[in-house]
This record gives structure tokens, C-alpha cells and sequence, in this order.
């Protein structure tokens, strides 16, 4: 660092350093103090400043010692005085400038302040521990829907009457019903007066052949006719009965105590046969489908446990059970389905909702490490990794081999100890050799397994 107030006046030859003569002593004085000026010779005193040795001095030394076997350049050093310093006064076309500007430069550095020494960094410690018990997971994403889900539709055309709990009032979204409770029901106004008819004609007709089976006990009518009067009577009750049934169509009912997911139609609505009017669930138990590739399917069970989380439940963990597991892969994703069930008794859970399943992998092998994932170092390649081991205060390099990173854990196979003090925070701030300060770190959850 160069400091002005400890410069020393120089004395500079104007045809030496600026060829355009006495017009040019601003540009020799650039960011200098001039102190004086000879009268009787083309030279000035200056103070010279790092910024006229830079733009000055030093590029007229390195375009001189390029010809510095034609230079006759001379140089005199003469002492002016204790407090002025040195002179130098530079005749003709005189002198060695690459010595000059050395000099120059190493007086214009007097007072600078000595390079002072690096504070030790402070870094956070973790102790290195056995891998053991931690098991790697894989996680997989799916939609919860209710358990039991069913579409309600009415088996004939008609006009809606009700889709309520009460007339004037049409099911909404979330509301729940019971098992066998009436939740719609269409305009029976033509169905009745249509039964009545086929009624009145079943009971003609039965009548009719009642009074044939008499007529031909004493031979009054044929056989043939007989028949005839037996067939219209069948079609008869045939036809009272179809209508009878699609009377009892006319109305749905619950199959199951459950709730009101989607409502497809709405009071006075014609609506056609098997057009969806409602969807109910039983949502006190949820379910969960997800895709498992058959690395894993092999792994699970029906009956087994496992841990799912909730996108809109965050920190909470839920045991979902698996209830069904695939006997063969989807021809399209080669993935194996599983089922998962999950209990809602409080009902916090609703269809639709994205949920997580994780499926535990193999566990790390023995006489591996684990330590955090922020501990880990990479060369520039990504290919080799390294971690710093504290030993003494001083941060030692270790190079390692990963074998697996596990959430927020790094599994290592070679070159670290277990209860070794590893850096977690702060790695990228210190050097192999460097002295260290050392707190302990302790992140949340890191022996955690999934």
C-alpha cells in the first residue's frame, strides 16, 4: 500500500518525462504536488504519488529499458537536505529509469502498515457416528381419496324432484348423510299414472283367464285361445312389475353412511339415465395408490406399516397400512400398484390431498459413517470428495468415499473414523493446515430415521 504523505521530493527532468516541454508540468505533476521549479533548467520538484508512478514513471521505465543499450542516460543522486530526502535529477536523456522507479516506488511505500494476520475462522463440529440403524427411504407422491367412493346415478330418465335433505335445499359439498337415508328422488307423476294403468290391465287380464280355465273345463273355448289369454296375462304382470321397479329407481338412497363429495345436478333438472347426480365417500378412512417399481414391491407386504406425511399437515406423520399390493406391473409405467390405507377418525383429511409414503430402503452396510450432508466437500469435477477433520484446532483434509446420501445425511464408506470431529458449518472457509476455532453443532433431527 502506498501512502503520499511519506513521499519524498523528486527532481524530474521535463525532457526526460514529458516531450511537449514546459506546457506539460500538469501532466508531470499528475496526482503529485509540485514543490518548485528551477528557472534556469527544464526540471521540477515533485512529490511523486503511486498515481504518477503508475502513469508516468513506470511507463517511461519499461519503454527505456527496452533501449536501454543506446540510452546515454546518466543518473546523480544528490541530498538535498534531512527533510527533503533524496533528489534525483535526471540530464539530458540520462538514466537507468527501471532502477529509478524502484527507488521511487520503495520510498513512496515508507509507512505502509504491515499485512495483518487472518482471524482463525469458527466452525461448527459434529462427532462422526456409526451408520447403523439408519435406513435409506424412498419416497413416493400420491393423491388421497376416500376409502370407500362411489358415483350415484338414477337408472331412468326424469325430472328431478329433490337432491336434499329437505325440499327447497340441494346437498352441498361436505355435507354428510346416513346409511339408507333418501338423497334424491325424481318426479314420479308419470310412473304412477303409467302403474295405475298397468295395473288396471294386469288385473283385466288375470281375471279374463280366470274365466277361460272355467269355459274350458266344459269345452266353451279352445286350447289355443286358452293360451293366448294365459300369455296376455303374464305380459300384463310383466309389465306392472317393470314399472313397479322403475318407480323404486326413481329414488336414491345411501348405501353408506359417508360424505358429499360433488353434487352433478340440481333440483328441476331432467337428467338422462346414469348421468352422475351425486359422490359420496366414507372418508373416516382414506386410501392412497402409488406406482412401486419392482426393486421394491418385493418389500411389501399387505398388513405393513408405514409412515406417510401430508403436504397440507407439515411436521405431522401419519401410519398408513398397506391394504393391497399388485400381482403384476402396469404394461404402460412397469410399476407395481399399492394401496394405502390410512385412518382420518377426525376427518382432518380430504380427498384430493397430496401425500408422501416413504418406502424404506436397504440399510447403509457395516462399518459405514454418517455425518451431515453440509460437511461434504467436492472437487471441481464432482468426481472426488473430501472432508475436514478438526485435530488440535487445525482443519485436516480427509479424502472419502460416498456411498449414499440419506435425506440430510452423507453415508461414507473409507477415510473417516467413527468419533472423529468433522466440520458441518463452515468447511468452505477454511484450508487444509488452517488453524480453526470450534464450537459443537448439533442439527435437528439428524439420527432421525424417516
Amino acid at each position: 500500500m502506498i501512502h503520499e504523505h511519506h513521499s519524498h521530493p523528486v527532481r524530474i527532468g521535463l525532457a526526460n518525462l514529458v516531450h511537449g516541454g514546459e506546457e506539460d508540468i500538469a501532466r508531470i505533476g499528475l496526482g503529485a504536488s509540485v514543490v518548485s521549479r528551477y528557472p534556469s533548467s527544464d526540471e521540477i520538484v515533485v512529490v511523486p504519488t503511486p498515481q504518477l508512478a503508475r502513469e508516468v514513471l513506470l511507463p517511461q521505465a519499461r519503454a527505456w529499458q527496452g533501449d536501454a543499450a543506446n540510452s546515454p542516460l546518466t543518473a546523480r543522486r544528490q541530498q538535498i537536505d534531512a527533510t527533503s530526502g533524496l533528489d534525483y535529477r535526471f540530464k539530458g536523456s540520462a538514466m537507468h529509469l527501471v532502477t529509478i522507479i524502484y527507488i521511487v516506488l520503495l520510498l513512496t511505500a515508507c509507512g505502509a502498515k504491515p499485512p495483518t494476520q487472518p482471524a482463525r475462522p469458527l466452525v461448527g463440529v459434529v462427532t462422526a457416528r456409526p451408520a447403523e440403524g439408519l435406513i435409506a427411504a424412498v419416497h413416493h407422491v400420491g393423491t388421497l381419496a376416500g376409502d370407500a367412493e362411489v358415483d350415484l346415478a338414477f337408472n331412468i330418465s326424469g325430472r328431478i324432484l329433490t337432491i336434499g335433505p329437505e325440499a327447497g335445499r340441494d346437498w352441498r359439498e361436505g355435507d354428510t348423510v346416513e346409511a339408507g337415508a333418501v338423497l334424491a328422488r325424481l318426479d314420479p307423476t308419470e310412473l304412477t299414472e303409467s302403474m295405475r294403468a298397468a295395473e288396471a290391465r294386469a288385473s283385466n287380464d288375470a281375471a279374463l283367464h280366470a274365466r277361460s280355465v272355467v269355459l274350458m273345463d266344459s269345452q266353451a273355448i279352445s286350447q289355443q285361445e286358452l293360451d293366448r289369454l294365459a300369455t296376455t296375462r303374464d305380459a300384463s304382470a310383466a309389465d306392472l312389475r317393470r314399472i313397479q321397479a322403475a318407480l323404486a329407481e326413481a329414488v336414491i338412497r345411501a348405501p353408506m353412511a359417508g360424505t358429499v363429495l360433488r353434487r352433478g345436478a340440481r333440483s328441476d333438472e331432467i337428467v338422462a339415465a346414469g348421468h352422475m347426480v351425486l359422490r359420496i365417500a366414507d372418508l373416516s378412512h382414506m386410501s392412497l395408490e402409488v406406482g412401486v417399481p419392482d426393486q421394491l414391491v418385493g418389500r411389501l407386504r399387505p398388513g405393513q406399516t408405514l409412515p406417510l406425511s401430508i403436504q397440507a399437515f407439515p411436521g405431522q406423520v401419519f401410519a398408513g397400512t398397506i391394504s393391497e399390493v399388485g400381482a403384476a406391473a402396469a404394461v404402460s409405467s412397469r410399476l407395481f400398484r399399492v394401496r394405502i390405507g390410512v385412518a382420518n377418525p377426525v376427518g382432518q383429511l380430504r380427498p384430493g390431498m397430496s401425500a408422501v409414503v416413504a418406502i424404506p430402503g436397504e440399510a447403509p452396510p457395516p462399518g459405514s459413517i454418517t455425518v451431515p450432508l453440509s460437511a461434504l466437500l467436492a472437487d471441481a469435477d464432482g468426481r472426488q470428495f473430501s472432508l475436514l477433520v478438526a485435530q488440535d484446532g487445525i482443519a485436516r483434509m480427509r479424502r472419502v468415499t460416498v456411498i449414499d446420501v440419506i435425506t440430510n445425511q452423507v453415508v461414507v464408506g473409507s477415510g473417516l473414523a467413527a468419533g472423529e470431529s468433522v466440520i458441518a458449518v463452515g468447511a468452505g472457509l477454511c484450508a487444509d493446515g488452517q488453524e480453526i476455532t470450534t464450537r459443537p453443532y448439533d442439527p435437528e433431527a439428524l439420527y432421525r430415521r424417516p
